[in-house]
């Protein structure tokens, strides 16, 4: 799922791109009652864009962006309060990211649940 801290949807990617891959997590979204009780597996990829040459020329932590902050804001939604749709656990994992890292210009992430759905936010 991808959303736009930039200028908008349409616009051109540029610059450095964070990527985590294969990230795993239990959580227990979903409507049906099988979802919510025992849960499921969730597999998520997510892409950061920014400019990362602040951070080249100042080998500074706070220019950059956390990987493992990255990873906990993931998990922290995946395995927290259920919802009912993967649209809002995405929503959730891109507000979050993007409130903390706000020199993210774009952040795009993929959840695929064990039951092979997948949902990508443009």
């Amino acid at each position: 799922m991808t959303s736009y801290g930039g200028s908008g949807i349409g616009e051109t990617v540029t610059g450095d791109k964070l990527v985590l891959r294969g990230l795993k997590f239990h959580g227990y979204h979903g409507v049906k009652p099988e979802e919510r009780k025992l849960g499921q597996k969730f597999l998520i990829d997510v892409d950061a864009w920014m400019d990362l040459r602040e951070a080249g020329n100042s080998d500074r932590l706070t220019d950059t962006i956390s990987y493992t902050a990255v990873y906990s804001i993931v998990k922290d939604v995946v395995e927290g309060t259920p919802r009912n749709l993967l649209e809002s656990v995405a929503q959730q994992i891109a507000a979050a990211v993007l409130s903390k890292y706000t020199h993210v210009a774009v952040l795009g992430h993929m959840l695929e649940s064990r039951l092979e759905s997948r949902m990508w936010l443009l």
